[in-house]
Parts: structure tokens; C-alpha cells; sequence
């Protein structure tokens, strides 16, 4: 039952981080990536403080968990996230989750480095069609996975955006793993969730007041006071998944549920067709179906 509970968090999470990447991506066209990867974290962190109250979370935990707790949030939140709404400024929502789908590539290699898990070929073949499907659809150019007024990335744009969603499936890879190692000390999945937003959020804020991001930030809100609640609704769905996603990575094998959160790209792409009133392009959808095989794959090695 509980691997159930943890698979089916898995898909809940890869929903409502969806949604957020929608939203939020929508939101950092207007003002600014920097931004809305500040302003999102007082939001996450007071709901997720919240719930813990509602949910008389256990805080204990020991010094060592609090440190993976820590790390992970810092490279899965602050840097991950800053190198996803970049990229998804340049090559649009859709083919950025796509490309951080590829996480689960990274999760697999190093949770046979650190967790111990032995590499099947199947779970080799599954890489490969996971990394073939992704550059299916970024060779494809294709304007359905674009933000409205967005154009297409060419050249080195588009390697470079490509790079900056490598980058961020690379860092929540390491924070997975982090984090499946402090949870497998006992902590609390909710009180995890509280203390990697809180750990990232401080290094976050940090590095935008010695860049001067706080300025442009407020003036942002200021000129579009609707994206307050915007903003809300958003972190909301973000601070709903990263609850689900420590259940799903404490009861479930790291790789399934890397795999199930894989599904991020086809949630973004058939929401944003939706939202947007777009068809996506028969490539996006068959590289997005192409590339959870792959993961689906990994998952049952």
C-alpha cells in the first residue's frame, strides 16, 4: 500500500509542479525570471510552514539530516530553480521541462553511486531513448511549446537554454539524492519540505541583494499587482508538490519516483495547449512520449 501512496505522490507531484511552471512561466515574461525565482520563496515557505502547523509535523531531526536537508535545498531550489526559469525564458515551459526530465537520467547514475543501485541494460536503453526523445523535440523549433510572444530559439540561443535546463536536471538530481538520504534517516517528509525551501530561500535572497534583483522585483509587482495572487496560487501548487515529492521519494525507490515526476514535460505541454488555446506539434508530444518511455524504462528495470 505504501509504495502505491508513494507512486501515486509521484504523479501528483509531476501535476502540480506543472501548473507552476505554467504559471510562473507566464509571469516571468512580464517581469523578469530573477524575479519570480525571489518573490516565489516567502510564498512557498510560509504554506509549507503552515501545513506543518495544520499537520503537527515532527521536527525532530538529527544534525546530520538537517545538512543533506540544507545542501538540497540550495542546489535543488535556489540553483536548479534559477537555471529552469532562465531556460524557460529562452526556449519556452514545455521543451525546458522537457529537458529536465532528463533528471531522471542523472537520478538513476547517481543513485547507483550513492545509493548503491546496479544499472541494468534496460535501464542503459532507457537513458538513451530518454535522451533521443529530448532532442527530438529541441531540434523541432516547433512554436506550440512557446510562451505567447515568445519567439523560437535559434543557434546559440537555443544551446543555451538547452544548457540551463541540463543544468537545473543535473542539480535537483543531486538534491534527490540528498534528500533520499535524509529521509532515510527518519525525518519527517513534510518537516524535509519546510527546511529545503527555507535553507535555498536564504541563499537565494542572498545572492539577489548583491545583485540588485529586489528592485526590478517589487517594481514588477507593482506594475502587475495581480500576479500577487497569481504568485499564490502557483506556489501553492509548487509547495503541494515538494510535500508529495518527499513522500513519493520516501516510499517509493528513488527511480520510480524520479521517473513518475518525469512526467512534468507531458503536463506542461498538454496544460499549456489548453491554457493557451495551442495544438502542439506532433513531434512535441510524440518526444515528450518518447522520452517518459525511456524513463518508464529506468523505472522497471
Amino acid at each position: 500500500m505504501s509504495a502505491g501512496i508513494g507512486e501515486i505522490a509521484a504523479i501528483t507531484t509531476a501535476l502540480l509542479w506543472g501548473v507552476s511552471n505554467l504559471i510562473q512561466g507566464n509571469i516571468g515574461r512580464q517581469i523578469g525570471s530573477n524575479s519570480v525565482v525571489i518573490l516565489r520563496m516567502p510564498y512557498q515557505i510560509g504554506i509549507l510552514g503552515l501545513l506543518c502547523l495544520i499537520m503537527n509535523a515532527d521536527t525532530s531531526t538529527t544534525l546530520y539530516a538537517f545538512g543533506l536537508l540544507a545542501v538540497s535545498g540550495i542546489i535543488g531550489l535556489a540553483l536548479s530553480d534559477y537555471c529552469l526559469y532562465k531556460s524557460i525564458n529562452i526556449v519556452g515551459p514545455a521543451m525546458a521541462v522537457l529537458i529536465l526530465s532528463s533528471t531522471t537520467v542523472f537520478t538513476v547514475i547517481l543513485g547507483r553511486a550513492f545509493l548503491g543501485e546496479i544499472l541494468s541494460l534496460q535501464a542503459w536503453a532507457g537513458i538513451a531513448i530518454t535522451i533521443v526523445g529530448i532532442l527530438w523535440v529541441i531540434t523541432g523549433r516547433s512554436g506550440s511549446i512557446l510562451l505567447p510572444g515568445q519567439d523560437a530559439p535559434t543557434g546559440g540561443q537555443l544551446i543555451f537554454g538547452a544548457l540551463l535546463s541540463f543544468g537545473a536536471a543535473l542539480s535537483m538530481s543531486f538534491s534527490f539524492i540528498l534528500l533520499k538520504m535524509a529521509l532515510q534517516t527518519g525525518v519527517d517528509p513534510l518537516w524535509a519540505s519546510l527546511i529545503r525551501p527555507i535553507c535555498g530561500g536564504i541563499v537565494l535572497w542572498a545572492l539577489a541583494y548583491t545583485r540588485g534583483w529586489f528592485k526590478p522585483a517589487w517594481e514588477g509587482i507593482r506594475l502587475h499587482p495581480a500576479f500577487i495572487w497569481l504568485l499564490f496560487i502557483s506556489c501553492a501548487a509548487a509547495a503541494g508538490g515538494m510535500w508529495f515529492s518527499s513522500v513519493a521519494f520516501n516510499l517509493a525507490p528513488v527511480g520510480v519516483a524520479a521517473t513518475l515526476i518525469g512526467l512534468q514535460p507531458i503536463m506542461v505541454t498538454m496544460l499549456g495547449a489548453l491554457w493557451y488555446k495551442r495544438q502542439p506539434s506532433l513531434r512535441v508530444v510524440a518526444g515528450s512520449l518518447v522520452a517518459f518511455g525511456g524513463t518508464a524504462l529506468i523505472c522497471l528495470r
